[in-house]
């Protein structure tokens, strides 16, 4: 799935050194918390970090240890490549000790040396994801809802048709890698819905739209504070319109809803696969703006 963090790089254009240290460390706790941080130092000088973790909800859906990479950066101005090398041993002897049989990273696409390290190591690029954001003050307010469009929470009767819409909608996700298991992104796709569906709170929420009394949509929404920008953001976790529902403003009445429902927020922010043109067509018409784009790579060390 990927944390929260994965959207800090997209607070680019508006975020203040002191909330890139934040969000840094914020990285390097998840990692401390069940795995290792690694610095590569030169006459005392760090050049780089790494951390890396142990991934219990990757672990439980493979059968066995995932390893997941919090943080891979290099200091500006020193020698990448070398760098990036002595950093990537560190997550290769961390799969050795644990025994991983798949780890995966999510990285800036304008880490270009970084990726040509992880790809000698094994790696394989398998799916581009672009971040969008903006400030709520620049969006319209929360429209009436569309005649004959219906919005409301989810509820356990909802909860397989959610899982074929998300897992139909996002098909050539990340979870469609071929070298993983048959179904692989069916089975992720319904037990991330499953597993919001049993953290809703005041500030996740799980709505489903409906058209004429037919099934048309539904929308994962969080709700968060994050370190790289002043005050409270609702984010995109999942969402999906059926594609006979489509330019029905389905989409726009979840959003709304949505927003409805968090008190005040600062911003919006969401990651849409580069490859899903209705999905980023969706946010565009919103009024969200591309801000930055990464990579998921993945390393299968033994057969799922």
């Amino acid at each position: 799935m990927g944390p929260d963090w994965a959207l800090y790089d997209a607070w680019s254009a508006v975020r203040e050194p002191s909330s890139v240290t934040a969000a840094v460390e914020g990285r390097l706790a998840a990692a401390r918390a069940s795995g290792v941080v690694a610095v590569a130092h030169e006459g005392g000088a760090p050049l780089g970090v790494v951390g890396v973790r142990e991934s219990p909800w990757d672990a439980e859906g493979l059968g066995g240890p995932v390893a997941t990479v919090d943080l891979l950066a290099v200091t500006k101005g020193c020698p990448v490549r070398q760098v990036t090398e002595r950093l990537t041993d560190a997550v290769d002897q961390f799969s050795r000790d644990r025994g991983t049989i798949f780890d995966w990273l999510r990285q800036d696409e304008r880490d270009a040396w970084t990726q040509v390290v992880l790809l000698q190591r094994g790696f394989e690029v398998r799916g581009c994801v672009l971040s969008l954001i903006a400030p709520t003050d620049r969006l319209a307010e929360p429209a009436r809802v569309e005649s004959g469009v219906s919005v409301r929470p989810a509820s356990e009767a909802d909860l397989p048709w959610v899982s074929r819409l998300a897992a139909d909608a996002f098909s050539q996700s990340r979870f469609r890698d071929p070298r993983g298991p048959a179904d692989w992104h069916r089975q992720v796709y319904a037990r991330w819905v499953a597993s919001r569906f049993a953290q809703r709170s005041d500030d996740l929420h799980v709505l489903v739209a409906r058209h004429e009394d037919e099934p048309a949509g539904f929308l994962i929404w969080k709700v968060h504070t994050s370190p790289a920008v002043a005050g409270r953001v609702g984010q995109v976790d999942l969402v999906a319109v059926d594609p006979r529902a489509r330019r029905l403003g389905v989409g726009r009445a979840l959003f709304d809803e949505a927003r409805r429902r968090s008190g005040p927020l600062a911003w919006i922010a969401a990651d849409v696969y580069n490859d899903n043109p209705s999905g980023l067509a969706l946010h565009q018409r919103y009024g969200l703006e591309v801000a930055a784009a990464s990579f998921y790579l993945h390393r299968w060390n033994a057969a799922p």
